[in-house]
């Protein structure tokens, strides 16, 4: 179990909450073994939804589109996205897998 209140994702977790957890998170820059942010992409927003885009300023290359969890591993091994932009998108979709849940429940 996890010690602090920040090391999980509750189903009562407010977006705000949700997104400064993501921030929080560990996620180095190119690594894909030991990834918590790639894993929730991997096991739970990539199953939900057929394509993924990574939103950022066009300043920052703009916005990404994967079809393919080994397409968003690949991109984020050559370092094509950063970590921020990775951790970001997970929060966005993990708060709309959540959504419903929040609506029933609370």
């Amino acid at each position: 179990m996890a010690s602090s209140k920040d090391n999980f994702i509750s189903v009562d977790d407010t977006e705000e909450e949700i997104y400064r957890k993501f921030k929080k998170a560990f996620c180095k820059m190119g690594d894909v073994e030991e990834n918590p942010i790639l894993a929730l992409f991997r096991y739970h927003i990539f199953p939900r939804y057929e394509t993924i885009v990574i939103e950022r300023p066009e300043k920052f290359g703009g916005n990404l589109v994967y079809n393919s969890y080994s397409e968003m591993e690949s991109g984020f091994a050559e370092e094509k996205v950063h970590p921020m932009d990775l951790k970001n998108s997970a929060a966005k979709y993990i708060n709309e897998i959540l959504d419903p849940v929040r609506k029933v429940l609370l």
